[in-house]
């Protein structure tokens, strides 16, 4: 069975590519590293881009929780009174008009 770096290296010679021998490739020592295993910094096997990912995704999703906590609650007087009636342009929709006392059958 033949590998797919040796195919391709099959089917660059075949297809009249120029071929490079070892003493023809440049030798670049800055390259060492390269390959080389590094310390990535992590907090409990989270990097960063998993972290931040995460955390971006847990914020939307709270957010939408949130949203629909306060869309199921926001029958109850203490609740428009305290937290809906202060949001700005949606605040005005809670604010209920006084009932004339000779109005109100209670």
């Amino acid at each position: 069975m033949i590998s797919t770096f040796v195919r391709r290296q099959i089917t660059a010679v075949s297809a009249g590519a120029p071929r490079l021998e070892p003493s023809d490739q440049p030798v670049d020592d800055t390259n060492e590293a390269i390959g080389r295993y590094t310390f990535q910094p992590h907090l409990d096997g989270w990097n960063k881009t998993t972290l931040f990912r995460n955390t971006l995704r847990t914020a939307s999703y709270g957010g939408a929780a949130a949203v629909g906590l306060l869309y199921y609650v926001s029958g109850i007087p203490r609740v428009q009174e305290d937290i809906l009636q202060k949001i700005p342009f949606v605040g005005r929709y809670f604010v209920k008009e006084e009932v004339d006392p000779q109005d109100n059958p209670f």
